[in-house]
């Protein structure tokens, strides 16, 4: 039998800072106190990791004929890939929207020691694995074996094919899109085929790239939300953080479409002057600049390094991104390849090129982007001697530059088939389109790449600078094509530049085309628009009408308030709903019309508006929503009262501090020490002593991390340590009621195995008892909230009694309430981690964030 102990210890060292396991910041010569202007990667110095923020996935179901379905499930990160990685999952995501670092983090979790305390490997969770595909020169087996090499396990192949046969491992399969050949992917497609019983995740940039494997069930990364990005955004810049998302407005969704670019757009901003730069690839150049001027000056290196070191860098990433094939790039090359590579490039420019391209490589790899792949960080595997680049994006970066230097002297001819007609270049090719400073260059290229795919066009027309977007816009209108193509394609470029042929669109006499215009025209979000959709609100065809409620809800404007409201009364509840949405978007300058329809003869009218307000949530107008309510019967205001003050958490705004008293020095610290506190009941028989054992130990983790953030305090309650002996009419459970007060707690954990209790003087079992008043109470103001947990540990029966129990544990389960949701779990360990997972999901979307 394998012995664990010292890789699964080896796992938790490497990867217990699993945030910082991508970043740009480890390299050599660098103080360990970073600036805050500096904060590595992902980790912001603030105690917000990047799947603190709340990161999403969801499914993407698809039937036989390959169109969505409707039922979409949507998980934390870490959630969807444990629930779905017995079958197989594919995560699918934008590079830098954090995959790779999800990876890391569900790798230290589930190799952590202390989830495995006192379990035998048959009862344990499979041994989990980190595959990076990047790394692939001979099988899937062989990264398998590195990796157990990496972390001081040595394993023969046979071996490891014994323990994927049993289901004994967790795959973590990385970069799906990073393979380099296609004999890569069709051995691992084989391998997964040939390995049904192991568990595996893979992780892909782009289903276009490398292909989904035959994966049925996909989990696609969600993108950060406006309020996760603007918490991004205040957390890592404090002073300057308002001034940045003052300017970029709605550009916010341009830049802030993963974590890794909100990151780098951060990390430049106060370097530009407190200036936001004007598109991606700006970006990229000013961080790299940054990266090499600001974080570089005390480090010695060897000659003309500095002078030659972008040069050398674009070289290697077009080198790299050319491989070996017309259709595959590389990551990682070995060491030997890229000094020659390096040697041949600085023939003629330098004196002894070869000696220089040696010791720049070397500085390159000490000071800057490259790195030695994971694989060749030790020893006995330094033979391999792979270098890549920090991150796919950086490499795409360097590749665009080196692109931009060569455009010139590319024939149209030469353009097209060697760059545009294949998927790997793609990003650069739009990252070079950014930086064109040549008008008739950016205008040949976009040409160009419509006459090979219009989409490809489509996209690239959008990239160039702002002020030449007109004429590339141009040649998507001047395509022979039929209109309703023609939007698609205006709404990939994300032009404004389209606008007027979008509201030409509006108008055409098929109803498809007016709907979907409506539909880009509230995507690019441009204010001029505003007015031609306003009088789409009043389009004969009910889906064009909703459509433009649903873009003027994107655009907030609150010059389509007037119309919006109009539109609660449409005979078309659709069209109801999507003016409704709109208006609860528009908030604060829909309130005060809204409130004036309080007085409407209208009875619909009234309920209506009371309704939104009280969607709309804002604290402010319940002086004036009390008024209305003192002068008639209309009762249905209470409801948006509750609803506001449910929202705001308070009764009365008149009676909250403010900012400025709550931060006044002699007030702060009397503020800062005051915590809410939130009472979680346990609720279970005696089978489960051990999952009710661990909840303590989970708790205090939790106090101490997310809590603590929150500006929370968790307080445990169950009978066996609040509750004291004692007599009552009712009986035992008599006693237990008032201590536990199950009414008014925060948060029910009930966990059922193969016992249901004792039943009590009202017939119920302790549990079930407990359980009922939580859901009576949670009926009432949705408090407290219930999480349930059923063991799905192997038992038989041993006697009738027994059997009766099991059956009547399977009856609950069987009849549980439609509108909860349980869960399953098999052991302890796993009990422990959803648990901690599940408390720290539900603290996250229900309870504040802790003040500055």
């Amino acid at each position: 039998m394998v012995d664990w102990s010292g890789y699964l210890n080896s796992v938790c060292q490497a990867y217990a800072q699993w945030w910082q396991v991508y970043t740009f910041t480890d390299v050599l010569g660098r103080n360990k106190a970073e600036p805050r202007s500096h904060i590595p990667l992902l980790d912001l110095g603030l105690h917000i990791p990047l799947l603190d923020l709340g990161l999403i996935v969801q499914t993407v179901e698809r039937d036989q004929q390959g169109e969505k379905q409707e039922k979409i499930e949507r998980f934390s990160v870490l959630e969807g890939l444990r629930k779905y990685a017995p079958d197989h999952v594919l995560l699918v995501g934008r590079p830098g929207s954090g995959k790779s670092t999800a990876l890391a983090r569900l790798l230290l979790e589930e190799a952590n020691v202390e989830t495995r305390h006192g379990a035998s490997l048959e009862s344990a969770s499979p041994i989990p694995v980190l595959v990076e595909l990047r790394y692939y020169q001979k099988s899937v087996l062989e990264l398998i074996q590195n990796f157990f090499k990496r972390h001081k396990l040595f394993l023969e192949i046979t071996e490891i094919e014994k323990l994927l046969f049993h289901g004994q491992l967790l795959l973590l399969v990385d970069g799906v899109n990073e393979l380099p050949s296609e004999e890569a992917r069709r051995d691992l497609k084989a391998f997964r085929q040939n390995h049904p019983q192991t568990q595996m995740i893979f992780t892909t940039r782009d289903l276009g790239v490398g292909g989904d494997l035959d994966i049925a069930k996909k989990l696609e990364m969600q993108p950060l939300t406006e309020e996760q990005m603007q918490q991004f955004v205040r957390a890592y810049l404090p002073k300057q953080g308002e001034e940045m998302l003052r300017q970029l407005g709605d550009r916010l969704w341009e830049f802030g479409k993963t974590p890794l670019l909100l990151w780098m757009l951060c990390s430049v901003f106060v370097q530009n002057q407190n200036t936001v730069p004007s598109n991606l690839g700006s970006v990229f150049r000013l961080f790299t600049q940054t990266y090499d001027q600001k974080l570089k000056q005390d480090i010695p290196t060897t000659g003309d390094f500095r002078r030659w070191c972008h040069k050398l860098l674009q070289h290697l990433a077009w080198v790299m991104t050319q491989g070996e094939a017309l259709t595959d790039l590389q990551v990682a090359i070995p060491r030997q390849q890229a000094e020659a590579v390096l040697t041949e490039f600085l023939q003629g420019k330098v004196p002894h090129p070869e000696n220089c391209a040696l010791a720049w490589l070397q500085d390159l790899l000490n000071h800057h982007l490259i790195q030695l792949s994971a694989d060749n960080k030790i020893e006995f595997l330094s033979a391999d001697n792979k270098i890549e680049f920090r991150h796919q994006l950086i490499q795409e970066y360097y590749t665009a530059e080196c692109l931009l230097t060569r455009l010139s002297n590319l024939s149209d001819d030469s353009l097209k088939r060697e760059y545009l007609n294949y998927l790997k270049w793609t990003e650069p090719l739009a990252l070079m389109v950014e930086l064109l400073d040549n008008e008739a260059q950016a205008v040949r290229v976009v040409k160009l790449a419509l006459e090979v795919d219009w989409q490809l066009g489509a996209r690239l027309a959008g990239a160039v600078k702002q002020e030449w977007q007109e004429k590339t816009v141009d040649l998507i209108a001047d395509l022979k094509l039929p209109q309703l193509l023609k939007v698609k394609l205006f709404e990939i470029s994300k032009s404004e530049k389209a606008i007027p042929f979008l509201e030409k669109a509006t108008e055409h006499k098929d109803s498809d085309v007016r709907s979907r215009a409506v539909s880009v025209l509230g995507q690019i979000k441009s204010e001029t628009a505003v007015s031609q959709l306003i009088k789409l609100l009043e389009d004969e065809d009910s889906y064009v009408r909703s459509s433009a409620a649903s873009a003027l809800e994107k655009i907030k404007s609150e010059t389509a308030v007037t119309q919006l409201i109009k539109l609660l009364e449409d005979q078309k509840s659709n069209m109801r709903s999507s003016a409704a949405d709109a208006l609860v978007q528009i908030k604060s300058e829909a309130a005060p019309q809204l409130i004036k329809l309080l007085e409407d003869e209208d009875f619909y009218v009234r309920y209506r508006a009371a309704d939104i307000l009280g969607k709309i949530g804002e604290p402010s107008i319940l002086p004036d929503i009390k008024k209305f309510l003192l002068k008639g019967k209309h009762l249905n205001l209470l409801n948006t009262i509750s609803s506001i003050q449910e929202r705001a958490r308070y009764y009365d705004p008149t009676l909250i501090q403010s900012a400025a008293t709550i931060n006044a020095p002699e007030n702060k610290n009397n503020f800062m020490e005051q915590k809410r506190t939130l009472r979680v009941v346990v609720a279970s028989p005696n089978d489960v002593k051990p999952e009710r054992d661990i909840l303590p130990n989970i708790i205090d983790e939790l106090n101490r991390a997310i809590a603590a953030d929150k500006h929370l305090r968790l307080e445990l309650s169950r009978w066996e340590t609040d509750t004291y002996p004692g007599f009552h009419p009712e009986g035992p459970q008599g006693l237990i009621d008032p201590i536990l007060n199950i009414a008014n707690c925060d948060i029910l954990i009930g966990i059922f195995w193969k016992r249901f209790g004792t039943p009590t003087k009202d017939g119920q079992t302790g549990t079930e008892h407990e359980f009922q008043c939580a859901y009576e109470s949670w009926k009432k103001p949705g408090s407290p909230q219930i999480m349930f947990y059923f063991c799905k540990k192997a038992y038989t029966p041993q006697s009738v009694e027994e059997t009766h129990q099991w059956g009547k544990v399977l009856e609950f389960k069987k009849q549980f309430p439609k509108e909860g949701l349980s869960w399953n779990y098999k052991n302890k360990s796993e009990f422990e981690k959803l648990v901690r997972n599940h408390l720290t999901q539900l603290i996250r979307q229900n309870w504040g964030i802790r003040p500055e």
